[in-house]
């Protein structure tokens, strides 16, 4: 005998599984088909399936039991003209078809005797409905469902803040399925189910914001450091040996033909040129080391860290395995996050050493920054606007986009290790 979910103690039971099923499951189609294999499972029935709102329409997002042919056919409750355009109605709103739709838009009133108060419908016999309600049937009806000979039939109107969102769609070719206390049960239950099913969508619209966002600002980045570049390029090509050439010639110039104001003008010139070219060299440098195009992320790394390490005065190593990367934008993230790692230790460590060693397996490359500063509770500063937390957000967020991610290693008086780990390509 079917289970018609009579009974308290098994409505609350499928509940706790549907509950369970909503904890469980994160992706929006896997958890719609999960639902529906249990409402099959709880109500005996040959097919049940699951309609939510994209747009202005409401396609199925699962089912099973129905054929293809039906599925296919009746995707769309939208009603179109002639013209192939959706019909509307006089307020601007697509006019939805056959039951379904009429469930939906609470166009099929609740006085009718084959609806629920709730405005479910349900027939017991889909041949006996056509005959016995001849002229108070709905609006647009395409009877695919009785063409099918589906005897048992009910549609469930799933609802957030009183706004139709989607609906149950149950069938059977046996008759007398779905009693009253059936269909009370699922209603409660589609209530439930609106709200899960809501909270996955927008769960996953915001996963995919988040990834668009990642892949918008790798693109950005990427930008960024071809602007870089070209900048370095037409600052080192022309703009440097623009102020050297400028320097030669003036220094070609014979002091013994100068006045006294005139030598000590051109001199001025000559530091003031000299100040121009060293400043123009460092800037090109900060923009885009030329060693990281010309020799490669280790050979970068290890120029950088001897180079912080001279301006501050610390002790430094560099241990870096050439081999760890051949892709120039993977090598450029990591250049500039152990860059921003660097000036963080200058900033806030107080270190006297400071340590870059690489360690790379087949599938991951971990690049570790280390220094003997002061260290910190790495607990505490993840729930505090610390010092440098716009740069390892950054960094955590380029390493994302990669795939990878940012460890931290601290201990206040223990120093700081950090470690960007990023799969090999």
């Amino acid at each position: 005998m079917p289970n018609t979910l009579r009974t308290s103690e098994q409505e609350k039971r499928a509940i706790i599984e549907i509950l369970q099923t909503v904890t469980l499951t994160h992706d929006l189609h896997e958890l719609g088909s999960t639902l529906i294999d249990n409402i099959r499972d709880w109500t005996d029935c040959e097919a049940a399936a699951l309609r939510l709102r994209r747009g202005e329409d409401f396609p199925f997002i699962a089912a099973a039991g129905f054929s293809q042919q039906l599925l296919d056919s009746e995707n769309s409750l939208c009603a179109f003209n002639e013209h192939g355009e959706i019909v509307r109605d006089r307020h601007g709103k697509p006019v939805l078809e056959c039951v379904c739709g009429s469930v939906l838009c609470h166009t099929a009133n609740g006085d009718k005797p084959y609806l629920t108060r709730r405005g479910s419908f349900r027939v017991s016999s889909a041949t006996r409905f056509l005959t016995d309600y001849e002229d108070n049937l709905p609006d647009r009806l395409r009877g695919q469902c009785v063409e099918q000979g589906y005897e048992s039939i009910a549609i469930i109107p799933l609802r957030l803040d009183d706004e139709p969102y989607g609906l149950l769609h149950l069938c059977d070719h046996r008759p007398d399925l779905f009693d009253e206390s059936t269909i009370a049960i699922l209603e409660r239950l589609a209530d439930t189910l609106a709200v899960a099913l809501a909270h996955r969508e927008a769960e996953r619209d915001l996963i995919r914001q988040q990834k668009s966002l990642r892949a918008l600002a790798s693109r950005l980045a990427m930008t960024e450091e071809q602007e870089r570049r070209r900048i370095a390029t037409v600052l080192h090509d022309d703009l440097c040996q623009t102020l050297g050439f400028a320097k030669m010639r003036l220094s070609s110039v014979p002091d013994g033909d100068l006045p006294a104001p005139a030598r000590a003008a051109v001199s001025e010139v000559e530091e003031l040129l000299s100040e121009a070219i060293d400043f123009t060299r460092d800037l090109t440098v900060e923009l885009s080391p030329p060693v990281l195009q010309q020799s490669g992320l280790a050979a970068a790394l290890a120029w950088l860290t001897d180079h912080v390490a001279d301006r501050h005065g610390l002790v430094s190593r560099c241990e870096c395995d050439e081999d760890c990367f051949t892709d120039p934008e993977i090598d450029a993230i990591v250049y500039r996050s152990v860059r921003e790692l660097l000036t963080n230790v200058i900033k806030y460590a107080d270190a006297t050493t400071i340590r870059v060693w690489t360690e790379c397996t087949d599938t991951t490359a971990h690049i570790c920054v280390s220094d003997d500063g002061v260290g910190f509770d790495v607990d505490e500063a993840g729930a505090s606007e610390e010092p440098g937390g716009f740069g390892l957000f950054s960094i955590r967020e380029s390493l994302t986009h990669l795939g990878g991610r940012l460890e931290v290693n601290s201990s206040p008086g223990e120093g700081t290790t950090c470690v960007l780990n990023v799969p090999r390509i």
